[in-house]
């Protein structure tokens, strides 16, 4: 997937570009909108694009923003049927990695939690026989995730079931997770005017038309460098993957640091980005935000385990750069078109940490169209 970002790059301006339709008629009307719903609304639509080629109906189910509901929570309140379920399974991920196996295994899972898991492989088994019930013809003209990996089930390589189990990872990892992360950079750009007009300048050169995206030319320049710090350190405040993966000693006993503590093998391991990336030591007034941490000067004197915003490692998160491009492509366009005010009355917005770290009840903003 990596090397097709370019290929990949017309299916971000389509799942995009239904929003910016929203959030265009939002600022005629003077509406706030609530943006965290509207990204991940996107997102839903975008990762259906890249993984199956086709929309979710994600942006479909928001509604335009009017007058006659101020605070447009709209996009939240929506029922997003793929959103719920993976939301309800996320949820159930969430309670057993911190609640005791003895407990899970008296309490078992929910009904709507089973409801959830039988709507997604309902979904996907649909997805996959309507692509295989095609003709070469017509299959030939996806490029998308699961015509690769339908192409490894039919030369036997992979069971159906890992294709579903490949299809579903994608889902869970690219739904939310650009989501969140683009709403709190969108927040963390709101606060600071001199920041906002910095990166609106540095979008209309990238980008001289008003209604134009980024390209592959302007994203593998450095033509958005501001941006792409903004992106790092908002991944930093608030990484995606807060509470980090977990990892398994091997046959041989591991010592943690300097602590001379001994994990024998099978013990489960776990570093949170979170508390990593908010260590003063590593990361001076943790707090503030501040791009220019990311500055290349900057950024090859510290320890690169610092920052764990995709983990480290040969398992690293294989979809960072489609993540990078998602983000970059979404806020060069938003920050091109619009100028966006914070609206919340408690600032800062409260942060709600499940699998993904969000905005607990959104964050709204009313927006003004530049020239």
């Amino acid at each position: 997937m990596e090397a097709s970002i370019g290929a990949l790059q017309p299916r971000l301006v389509k799942g995009l570009q239904p929003i910016l339709d929203v959030l265009e008629q939002a600022a005629e009307s003077g509406t706030a909108v609530e943006m965290d719903g509207i990204f991940q609304a996107a997102s839903t639509d975008i990762i259906g694009l890249v993984i199956f080629g086709k929309s979710l109906g994600g942006v479909d189910k928001l509604g335009l923003p009017s007058k006659n509901s101020p605070s447009s929570r709209s996009a939240r309140d929506s029922e997003l049927d793929i959103v719920s379920a993976l939301e309800n399974v996320k949820a159930e991920t969430q309670r057993q990695m911190v609640m005791p196996l003895w407990i899970l295994n008296r309490v078992g899972p929910s009904k709507k939690v089973m409801e959830a898991k039988r709507y997604l492989d309902s979904f996907l088994e649909e997805c996959i026989n309507e692509r295989l019930d095609m003709e070469p013809e017509a299959r030939e003209e996806f490029t998308d995730l699961m015509s690769v990996l339908l192409e490894s089930y039919e030369n036997s390589t992979i069971t159906r079931q890992e294709v579903k189990g490949q299809l579903l990872t994608f889902l869970f990892a690219g739904q939310d997770t650009t989501a969140h992360t683009l709403t709190w950079m969108l927040y963390e750009i709101s606060q600071s005017s001199q920041l906002q007009e910095q990166l609106a300048d540095e979008a209309k050169k990238a980008l001289p038309k008003r209604d134009s995206f980024a390209d592959r030319e302007v994203l593998q320049s450095n033509q958005l460098g501001l941006m792409d710090r903004c992106f790092s350190e908002t991944l930093r405040k608030y990484p995606a993957a807060a509470m980090g993966t977990a990892r398994m000693v091997g046959e041989t006993p591991m010592v943690v640091g300097n602590f001379y503590l001994e994990l024998p093998p099978g013990a489960s391991l776990v570093v949170p980005p979170y508390s990593v990336h908010r260590n003063p030591k590593y990361w001076p007034d943790p707090e503030r935000f501040n791009p220019d941490r990311f500055l290349p000067e900057v950024t090859k004197k510290r320890d690169p385990m610092t920052f764990q915003a995709f983990s480290a490692g040969p398992r690293n998160c294989v979809g960072r750069r489609l993540a990078r491009v998602k983000a970059l492509t979404a806020m060069s366009a938003l920050l091109r078109r619009f100028h966006i005010k914070c609206v919340e009355k408690k600032l800062p917005p409260k942060q709600f940490l499940s699998m993904t770290m969000k905005p607990k009840n959104g964050i709204r903003f009313v927006l003004t169209k530049r020239d």
